[in-house]
């Protein structure tokens, strides 16, 4: 199960979450999974079992050539529930778990950059987790009672642990545009969804999310958001994803070293998460040159025609435990981080394929003839020439239209008698 958000997220109907409404149901006495293991190892395994994974349908596959297609996001998440059928009890213990455990993904971006329809918007993200924790509170309070000496007192406790019980989230994925997540409301007002626990939040900035990387301008990521946005204060790691392509990878570098110096992140509560040199990694990932319906031969490896080449840096703020032993954390001021940037004596280092042309239409593509394994250089002569030929069809076309016209005034003209004026 995943979620989509752009701008105007669609709304797309999805099965009500059920919660357990039998009124009864066997104790399982002979099953060892109830009576041998103990719950903390049967939620390990449910766990497990109820996990999140691509659905390996071909026919649900993510087209190659779209801005969202990349290494674990090549199709829709899917769940095995299964388990949840084999007994009234393993459904009672474990309804909740498929939406919980699941990494939900939300696109802060243009609808034409995300995968659209099938996903939860946040609006049903929060309604499903309230369905939850109201059934977690109600069990909760139904529980044997504390040590309190008076029903009031009981009944007080009953309400603390309703109102303070959790139900924890799973791993939650971003996809954003700079230009909807430097303001920053976007992102809070996903963070501020009623009973939104999770421990792990992924944050991924793409090649196509950054500011004018259509003109080859140079990085930079305003701080705006990151002094606004106070995250869940059931967040222990927050990873972001430094994207471009192999040829910029130095531009990457030094967008990271400049967030591990000089960026940290704010809880709610006050926490703080903080990165170092050791918290950052490096992968790399090879994909289509064609998204948003043009193959980007600028960037293309002459070798490597129709084939984009990514260089990913990602950085994890991990919790700083320090920072919760602050008496008053709301009394706090918390220094502004600056905005990381590629300073204007930055060398770029040139694309492969500096011709007239950056990209390449996937209609003049066709019209032309190119298929994606030719060659950038040769592609773009093809459709220079397509279009070369194209203009010159029109302007025969428009000649001959206006010798038609004039031919016909002077017919015209002859059989009145008139003269031509």
């Amino acid at each position: 199960m995943s979620s989509s958000s752009s701008l105007q997220p669609p709304s797309s109907p999805h099965p009500p979450i059920r919660p357990p409404s039998f009124t009864s149901y066997s104790p399982q006495s002979h099953s060892p999974l109830f009576t041998t293991l103990p719950p903390e190892l049967r939620h390990q395994i449910f766990t497990y079992a109820l996990s999140s994974s691509e659905d390996d349908d071909p026919a649900r596959a993510y087209s190659r050539e779209t801005y969202w297609t990349r290494p674990g996001q090549a199709a829709p998440r899917k769940i095995h529930t299964a388990l949840l059928r084999t007994c009234k009890l393993a459904y009672t213990e474990a309804w909740f778990m498929p939406f919980a455990l699941a990494e939900h993904v939300f696109y802060l971006t243009a609808s034409e950059r995300a995968p659209g329809l099938g996903g939860l918007t946040p609006v049903e993200f929060e309604k499903f987790l309230g369905v939850i924790h109201a059934v977690h509170s109600n069990s909760q309070s139904q529980a044997e009672p504390g040590n309190g000496d008076s029903e009031s007192e009981r009944d007080a406790e009953r309400e603390k642990e309703s109102t303070e019980s959790i139900i924890e989230t799973g791993p939650i994925r971003l996809f954003a545009q700079l230009y909807i997540l430097e303001p920053g409301d976007a992102l809070q007002e996903l963070f501020d969804i009623k009973h939104f626990a999770p421990k792990s939040v992924t944050l991924t900035l793409r090649y196509t999310d950054f500011w004018h990387w259509e003109n080859n301008q140079r990085l930079y990521i305003a701080a705006k958001w990151v002094n606004k946005v106070r995250f869940p204060s059931s967040v222990t790691r927050f990873t972001m994803d430094f994207e471009s392509i192999e040829r910029r990878k130095q531009e990457v570098d030094l967008l990271v070293e400049q967030a591990v110096e000089q960026w940290r992140f704010v809880r709610k509560d006050g926490g703080i998460l903080r990165a170092s040199k050791g918290d950052v990694s490096v992968s790399r990932w090879s994909g289509s040159s064609m998204f948003g319906g043009k193959r980007w031969v600028r960037d293309e490896d002459p070798r490597r025609p129709g084939v984009l080449d990514y260089y990913v840096v990602s950085v994890t703020w991990k919790l700083d435990r320090s920072s919760l032993e602050v008496p008053n954390p709301d009394q706090v001021v918390h220094e502004d981080v600056p905005t990381i940037r590629i300073l204007s004596d930055f060398v770029q280092i040139s694309p492969p394929f500096t011709a007239w042309l950056t990209s390449l239409t996937e209609n003049e593509m066709r019209m032309a003839g190119v298929g994606m394994d030719v060659p950038a250089e040769e592609a773009a002569e093809a459709v220079r020439a397509f279009r070369a030929s194209s203009m010159a069809a029109r302007a025969r076309s428009r000649s001959i239209g206006r010798g038609l016209r004039i031919g016909s005034i002077m017919r015209r003209a002859a059989r009145g008698g008139g003269d031509l004026i």
